[in-house]
C-alpha cells in the first residue's frame, strides 16, 4: 500500500484532513520503527513477554490506521510469542525487516 493510498483510506475512515493522515502515517514508521528494534532485542534475550507487548503494540497501531497486512505479521508474532515459540518469531521479525527495507513500510 502507497502512503497516499493509507492516507486516502485515513481521511475517508476518520474523517481527518491530509495532513493530520500524514502526520499519523509519520507516526507510525517512527513507532514502527522503535518497536521493531525491541522486538529484536527482546528475541536475542528471549524475553517473551516483552516481545508479546511490542508486537501487541504494533498489531493494534497498524490495525488503527487500516495497515491489514502489518496487523496480521504482528498478531502473528504475538501468538508465537504467547507459545514461546522462538523460531517462528525469529522468522516472522526477519520478515517485519524485510518488509520495511523493501519500502513495505510506507
Amino acid at each position: 500500500m502507497t502512503e497516499n493510498e493509507l492516507c486516502e483510506k485515513l481521511v475517508l475512515r476518520y474523517g481527518l484532513t491530509k495532513e493530520e493522515a500524514l502526520d499519523i502515517i509519520k507516526d507510525f514508521r517512527q513507532l514502527f520503527i522503535q518497536k521493531l528494534e525491541e522486538l529484536k532485542n527482546s528475541l536475542y534475550v528471549l524475553d517473551y513477554t516483552q516481545i508479546k507487548n511490542c508486537a501487541h503494540s504494533l498489531k493494534g497501531a497498524s490495525a488503527n490506521i487500516m495497515y491489514d497486512e502489518v496487523a496480521v505479521l504482528f498478531s502473528d508474532i504475538e501468538k508465537a510469542a504467547i507459545s514461546q515459540n522462538e523460531d517462528s518469531i525469529a522468522e516472522l521479525v526477519r520478515r517485519a525487516e524485510a518488509f520495511q527495507k523493501s519500502g513495505g513500510i510506507l
